[in-house]
């Protein structure tokens, strides 16, 4: 249940501005896109790689990364409405149980300013940057819209933002399609996500992903990650075991060229504390002094 701390509307100069930094935390978690780097060039199919050899190869990889506990360190490039490029960097830790479950905080100095999560059944974003005014926003993953997810600075339902690693399995039925190829002869799987879809497109030599797509309902590109430095990461219980993890994130928010480089430190497979999850309690331990339900009904004006 999502009980309200206080009453008050979304004003955009309150929640925008220096909170667009929410980017931090989205992993939002590139520039790159294959076929636009200056003229057409033709596809490079390696023949004998079929699409059924890369799902099964993925997905034994990513079986092993159904939990994942890391350092993080974020950088963000932006542009503000003057047209000036900024940068700002945060560290933290991000915490993933599949499918659903993220936990990601940042901030700087020992002192966390943002959280970004999710559970199987609601998102949030918490915002302790002013200390004296702490704010929470909280939506329901079966109520999600663009323009809900746009509040939180991100193109796509914060569910989608898993994709962005490389780490979730492909369905079995894409074993069945046609691989699509670039001409840096990477081969590209095409599924569904909540909200659009989502191209992988792997290096076939190694069958990781380099590249992730995000698109939205009408296909459009919204955000992509360059995935580089892959490393063997150590799941606790099981010493065989060393699934290897990109160690290096560079996100592009295609609509507005944020940049976002995301460095993943000591990761590792191992048992994670449900109260990352737990909205409720997060809400209260860090002294939360407003929270805004994004699919409550808009309070319209002379309202109390």
């Amino acid at each position: 249940m999502i009980r309200p701390i206080r009453n008050g509307c979304l004003c955009p100069n309150r929640l925008f501005g220096r909170r667009a930094l929410v980017l931090l935390l989205c992993a939002c978690l590139t520039a790159g896109l294959p076929g636009c780097r200056g003229g057409v060039r033709k596809p490079h199919p390696v023949p004998g790689v079929t699409a059924a050899q890369i799902v099964e190869a993925h997905n034994a990889r990513v079986r092993s990364l159904d939990r994942l506990w890391a350092r993080t360190s974020v950088q963000v490039t932006s542009t503000n409405d003057k047209g000036r490029r900024l940068r700002d960097q945060g560290e933290g830790h991000l915490q993933i149980v599949q499918p659903s479950s993220v936990a990601l905080s940042l901030g700087k100095l020992g002192q966390t300013q943002l959280y970004l999560g999710s559970n199987d059944e609601i998102y949030w974003w918490i915002d302790l940057i002013d200390p004296k005014d702490k704010i929470a926003l909280v939506g329901r993953h079966s109520l999600v819209t663009s323009q809900k997810a746009g509040l939180l600075g991100v193109p796509v339902p914060p569910r989608d933002l898993i994709h962005l690693l490389g780490i979730t399995a492909l369905p079995q039925g894409a074993a069945q399609q046609e691989l699509a190829w670039d001409a840096d002869a990477r081969a590209g799987i095409t599924t569904p996500t909540d909200f659009g879809s989502r191209r992988l497109w792997f290096d076939v030599s190694s069958m990781e992903p380099v590249l992730v797509e995000l698109m939205d309902e009408s296909g459009q590109v919204v955000l992509t990650a360059r995935l580089d430095r892959y490393a063997p990461v150590n799941v606790v219980g099981d010493a065989a075991a060393k699934p290897r993890l990109p160690e290096q994130a560079n996100i592009t928010c295609v609509d507005d060229d944020t940049r976002v480089k995301i460095s993943l430190y000591a990761a590792e497979n191992r048992p994670i504390r449900p109260t990352a999850f737990d909205f409720q309690r997060l809400v209260e331990g860090l002294g939360v002094d407003a929270l805004f339900d994004l699919d409550a009904p808009p309070i319209s004006a002379g309202q109390p």
